[in-house]
């Protein structure tokens, strides 16, 4: 088979596939969809209003729900695929690892100052979670 063929079906680092772009994807969606008013917005110098889609069709509820679920992915990856020697079984990896998703909602829920507590972020980064367990299923 010819070198370059070889080179060119060689898979991707998995490191940067599921973790890096998913995290460079949800920072897109944020300066993309998130109102420009919110405070981290306002502190990003290159972020304008010509950034912005304005009257974006995507419901907002997904808007403020698919960069977590991404997150989710991103941190359930990380655990699944580097932390799993730091566990003695697969089911208390992914009891903590399914913990630490969903801290900071639980924190929200409990303590309502600290955010906002949103159902669509629990079922959204549940979801993710559950994607990234079949998707690296090989790694238990």
């Amino acid at each position: 088979m010819n070198t370059k063929l070889k080179k060119s079906l060689l898979p991707i680092n998995p490191f940067l596939m599921h973790f890096v772009a998913p995290l460079f994807c949800g920072l897109l969606w944020y300066l993309l969809f998130y109102d420009i008013d919110i405070l981290l917005m306002s502190k990003l110098p290159f972020v304008s209003d010509y950034l912005q889609l304005e009257n974006h069709i995507v419901p907002d509820a997904l808007v403020y729900s698919v960069p977590d679920a991404i997150w989710a992915y991103s941190l359930t990856f990380l655990f699944v695929r580097y932390a799993k020697s730091f566990f003695n079984s697969s089911l208390v990896l992914i009891i903590v690892s399914f913990a630490c998703v969903l801290l900071p909602e639980i924190i929200q829920f409990i303590e309502p100052k600290t955010g906002v507590f949103d159902c669509n972020d629990v079922i959204l980064m549940t979801l993710s979670f559950s994607l990234t367990l079949i998707i690296h299923h090989e790694a238990f």
